[in-house]
């Protein structure tokens, strides 16, 4: 008798779980989502339940909706996008919400988060742009490096003082030529002094 009431024990608290407590009195799914997202969701999904549902009831039970940002409540990636599985292939929370509120995605066209916040899935805050105008919109190196106005010295990058070198980096025309006179100067002092070594 003592050992069944240890086994009940040791059973997930979230009605009809059923599974293994790992802590909390809760299972690692459990666990996993009170610990990401601060409560525990007792609808977890089915895979027997999903299977009846259309894309938007699947979606919905794992957004929370609130003012501004929708939370996604569901599985995340590293990077924190939502993802989910629809009609047996992986999809990103953010892009299946933008198809279904919004319309279908243009080819060669991806989904921005106008709030910046890689969680959310409000239709509201998402928009459909080219993947260059994505990531200048970001704050990684690239976006960064291509909202400077001025060089590393100061100079103004303008059609008459910048070319672009072949990797498509911006070249202050200024500071190369002062490079290539200061490498121009190097090579003649090196030239001089082996022609002195050598007696010349």
């Amino acid at each position: 008798m003592k050992s069944v009431k240890t086994n009940l024990k040791n059973r997930c608290s979230v009605r009809r779980c059923g599974r293994e407590s790992a802590r909390r009195s809760l299972c690692h799914t459990h666990y996993d989502r009170w610990r990401k997202l601060g409560e525990v969701v007792s609808d977890i999904p089915i895979r027997e339940k999903l299977n009846g549902m259309s894309p938007l009831q699947r979606f919905l039970r794992s957004v929370k909706k609130k003012k501004g940002c929708w939370g996604w409540r569901g599985a995340t990636t590293k990077f924190g996008y939502g993802q989910l599985t629809n009609g047996g292939k992986h999809e990103m929370a953010h892009r299946l919400s933008y198809k279904l509120f919004v319309g279908a995605l243009a080819k060669g066209m991806t989904i921005d988060h106008l709030c910046g916040n890689t969680s959310c899935v409000n239709p509201k805050h998402l928009e459909q742009v080219t993947q260059r105008e994505n990531t200048l919109r970001g704050n990684a190196v690239t976006a960064k490096n291509a909202r400077k106005t001025r060089c590393q010295n100061g100079h103004e990058f303008n059609s008459s003082n910048t070319r672009m070198s072949v990797d498509g980096k911006r070249i202050c025309k200024i500071c190369r030529r002062s490079w290539d006179r200061l490498y121009q100067r190097k090579k003649r002092r090196q030239i001089k002094m082996a022609m002195a070594r050598r007696g010349m």
